[in-house]
C-alpha cells in the first residue's frame, strides 16, 4: 500500500483501552462527538478480557478534536481495533513490522485464518495524550474501575508514526462468546531431550510454577496443548469457562476443536519452519522466526448466542503474529538451555522443585516413573 493509500486515523476517534500484551497496546475505536462524562461499560464475554478502565473521562481524554473527517478514513476504522507497540527494545517500528508480516506471514494462511492487519497513519500527538493518559491511570488507580495490570506497569507506547487497525474479534452486543488462548508449541520441540516426559510447554509451566511456589504466590493454571492435536480441549476448556457456562460451552468448543483446520495447519508450520530447534538456528533466519512468531500467537474463536447456529461455520482466527526480533534469539536459546540442564523437559527437577506430570507425553504411573527417573539421574 503506498503511503498515499494508508488512512488515517479520523480526527473525531475515541479510543477505549481494551486489553495489553507484553508488545501492544489494544484500543476500541468509537468515531462519535465527545459525550458528557458518564459510565461506559460494555459487554464481553468471559473468554475475552474486558476494558480495564471504562470511566469515560479517561476514554473522553484519548479523543480527538471534532473536524471533518474522511469518508475513507470513517470507513477504514468500522469493525477494526487500534493496536499500538509499546516502546520496548524488542518491538519494531511499525512499518517495518506490518511489512514483514506482508512478506512472511500472510501468505501462510488463508484470509479467513487470521486477524487481518493494516497499517493507520496516527494524528499528532496521540501518542503523547494515550502516554500520559496511562501514566494518570497509574498514579490514580482509584479513579477508574480497575488498576492497570501491575506487571504491565511502567511500560508506555512507542513515538510512532503508525498504529495498526486489525479485525476486531471482541464479543458484540447480540450474546456472542470469544474466547482466546494461546496454542504455543503444539509440536515438541526439536531441542528437547529423547527421553523427555513433558512437551516444550509444559516443560516451561512446570519450571515456573516452581519458581512462583518458591515464593508463595498462585500458581498458574496449566494445559498441554499436544491435547489439541487429538482433539482434546478438556483442560482447556476448564481453565477458559466457570463451571456454570462449562456444561453448556464445552459441547461446542469440543465440536469447533475436532473440525478445525486452523491448529493442525499451525503445528504443520511450526514444525516446518524449525525443524532444528532454538539451539541450533540462525536468528537472521526468518523462517525460524516465523516459526516462534506462531509458537506465540493468539487463538479467537467467537460463537454465536444460540448453538443452533453452529452449524453454519464458527470463526476462528490466530493473531497477535509480527514476525519476532532477531533480539529475541538469546532469551529462546537461554530458556530452552535451563528447561533440558534443570531436568524439566524429563522430570528430574530437583526433589523440592517437583511438579505434578501432567502432558501428554507424561507416563500415566506417575510416583513410580517419577522415582525410576530420578534414580538413573
Amino acid at each position: 500500500m503506498g503511503a498515499e493509500q494508508i488512512p488515517r486515523i479520523p480526527q473525531s476517534a475515541c479510543f477505549h483501552y481494551l486489553n495489553e500484551g507484553a508488545a501492544n497496546i489494544v484500543y476500541t475505536i468509537e468515531v462519535t462527538v465527545p459525550t458528557p462524562p458518564g459510565s461506559i461499560l460494555e459487554a464481553y464475554s468471559p473468554g475475552t478480557p474486558p476494558p480495564e478502565a471504562t470511566e469515560s473521562h479517561l476514554d473522553q481524554a484519548s479523543c480527538l478534536d471534532h473536524e471533518f473527517d474522511d469518508p475513507k478514513d470513517l470507513e477504514a476504522v468500522e469493525n477494526k481495533l487500534l493496536r499500538l507497540r509499546k516502546d520496548l527494545p524488542t518491538t519494531l517500528p511499525v512499518a517495518r513490522s506490518q511489512e514483514a508480516w506482508v512478506r512472511v506471514i500472510e501468505p501462510l494462511f488463508l484470509p479467513d485464518q487470521v486477524v487481518r492487519q493494516s497499517l493507520v497513519r496516527l494524528g499528532p500527538h496521540l501518542i503523547d495524550r494515550m502516554k500520559k493518559r496511562l501514566v494518570h491511570w497509574e498514579n490514580h488507580p482509584t479513579e477508574y474501575k480497575n488498576p492497570r495490570p501491575f506487571r504491565r506497569r511502567g511500560v508506555y507506547l512507542a513515538d510512532d508514526e503508525f498504529g495498526l487497525l486489525i479485525t476486531d474479534m471482541s464479543a458484540g452486543s447480540s450474546g456472542e462468546i470469544v474466547i482466546e488462548f494461546k496454542p504455543k508449541w503444539l509440536a515438541q520441540s526439536p531441542s528437547a531431550p529423547e527421553n523427555a516426559v513433558r512437551c516444550r510447554q509444559c516443560a516451561r509451566f512446570a519450571r515456573t510454577n516452581a519458581d512462583l511456589a518458591r515464593k508463595g504466590d498462585p500458581l498458574q493454571k496449566s494445559w498441554c496443548p499436544l491435547d489439541l492435536n487429538i482433539h482434546d480441549g478438556l483442560q482447556l476448556a476448564k481453565i477458559i469457562w466457570k463451571p456454570e457456562r462449562f456444561e453448556e460451552m464445552f459441547p461446542r468448543f469440543s465440536s469447533w476443536l475436532s473440525g478445525s483446520t486452523l491448529l493442525p495447519r499451525l503445528r504443520q508450520l511450526q514444525m516446518e519452519l524449525d525443524p532444528v530447534g532454538v539451539l541450533e538456528n540462525d536468528k537472521n533466519d526468518e523462517r525460524f522466526r516465523a516459526a516462534m512468531t506462531l509458537r506465540d500467537c493468539t487463538m479467537f474463536v467467537r460463537f454465536s448466542e444460540n448453538a443452533e447456529d453452529d452449524q453454519y461455520g464458527i470463526e476462528a482466527r490466530i493473531g497477535d503474529l509480527d514476525l519476532k526480533s532477531p533480539d529475541k534469539a538469546q532469551y529462546w536459546k537461554d530458556t530452552e538451555n535451563a528447561l533440558i540442564e534443570e531436568g524439566w523437559y524429563t522430570g528430574t527437577e530437583k526433589k523440592e522443585d517437583r511438579q505434578p506430570l501432567t502432558c501428554q507425553l507424561s507416563p500415566k504411573l506417575e510416583d513410580a516413573m517419577r522415582e525410576m527417573l530420578l534414580s538413573n539421574s
